[in-house]
């Protein structure tokens, strides 16, 4: 009798821990229109506590009193439209990715690897980002990059005197010593294990933006048969070149 009710009461318990195992993964799921009244609450706080946060996601202009009767119609226009951007931008929504300049991070080649990640992820053309971003001095690239990304990150610690020497001119630095360790593993991996030289310098020219082939072409043409050069050469002497030719590619950049 005292087996037989130990037995019942563990095949009891068994089915309640099914139950809520069930009860948890089913019936408390969110449905869609949970996840959108979940998403709308987070855009009207947005609006009231950082207006200009969701009017720079849409690259509009935040509304003033100056807007007189049109200035809620702009906020509920805004409403809407954030609803559709952020479905389909739903990480932006989140708390602000924060990076602190007054380490490595600063570097003004990793703020660049960091807007190539961010341009990628909000559907962005880096290129353009990128050169507008060498076109000054480091305040300048801060300026760009906050921009651009300002409403998706913060950028903090940022000193004005830890880079005045470093970013004098951060346009005129090799365009190799500007590669990202990820950049210089990819030509490494990819660009000098291949043997077309075509194939190669098209690898190459992806990963530093250039979609002009007239310098590679005139540094390669110091070799009678720049195929045959390439296919010939082992690793470290197609390093070189690349080297040399990204050496020519920066002087053709200042002129």
């Amino acid at each position: 009798m005292v087996f037989y009710i130990l037995l019942v009461k563990k095949n009891f318990i068994m089915i309640i821990k099914s139950f809520n195992q069930f009860k948890v993964g089913k019936v408390f799921e969110k449905t869609e229109l949970e996840k959108h009244n979940e998403l709308v609450d987070k855009i009207n706080k947005k609006l009231e506590t950082d207006p200009k946060f969701i009017f720079d996601s849409l690259n509009k202009e935040l509304p003033t009193e100056k807007d007189g009767e049109d200035y809620e119609n702009l906020f509920d226009e805004a409403r809407e439209e954030s609803i559709m951007f952020f479905k389909k931008h739903p990480s932006m929504l989140k708390e602000n990715v924060t990076i602190d300049i007054s380490g490595s991070d600063g570097n003004a080649f990793v703020l660049i690897g960091y807007a190539r990640k961010f341009a990628k992820q909000l559907d962005l053309d880096f290129k353009p980002i990128k050169d507008e971003m060498m076109a000054g001095d480091y305040d300048n690239l801060l300026k760009v990059f906050n921009k651009n990304f300002g409403n998706v990150v913060d950028l903090v610690g940022y000193n004005e005197d830890d880079y005045e020497e470093e970013f004098e001119s951060v346009q005129t630095r090799s365009i190799y010593d500007s590669l990202l360790p990820e950049q210089i593993r990819y030509i490494k991996d990819i660009v000098l294990t291949e043997d077309d030289i075509d194939e190669a310098m098209r690898d190459l020219q992806g990963i530093i933006g250039v979609t002009d082939g007239g310098v590679c072409g005139m540094y390669f043409s110091k070799y009678d048969d720049a195929d045959e050069h390439w296919s010939n050469s082992n690793e470290e002497q197609r390093m070189e070149d690349v080297k040399g030719y990204l050496a020519d590619e920066t002087s053709y950049r200042e002129i």
